[in-house]
């Protein structure tokens, strides 16, 4: 719904399921065996790495699901396309 009105834009959702207050509380360095993970979802590969790289430097890794219709486990990454 949000692509129909950003015609020619990269959406990707992120930061939907976390509340301001974790999200100043729960940042961690990258090696951090506590680093929260958030989901993030898009269509184009390019826009997802952007993202990630992004939440990364914000102190929380990303989970990518896998494509829809392939079956598979979620992605624990910055993605590398």
């Amino acid at each position: 719904m949000v692509q129909r009105h950003l015609a020619g834009a990269y959406v990707v959702k992120g930061f939907n399921n976390i509340d301001y207050a974790h999200l100043a509380a729960l940042p961690r360095p990258v090696d951090a065996p506590d680093r929260t993970a958030l989901p993030i979802a898009g269509n184009d590969p390019g826009a997802r790495k952007q993202a990630a790289e992004l939440i990364s430097l914000l102190g929380y890794d990303c989970v990518v699901p896998p494509a829809e219709g392939r079956a598979g486990s979620l992605t624990l990454s910055v993605e590398s396309d």
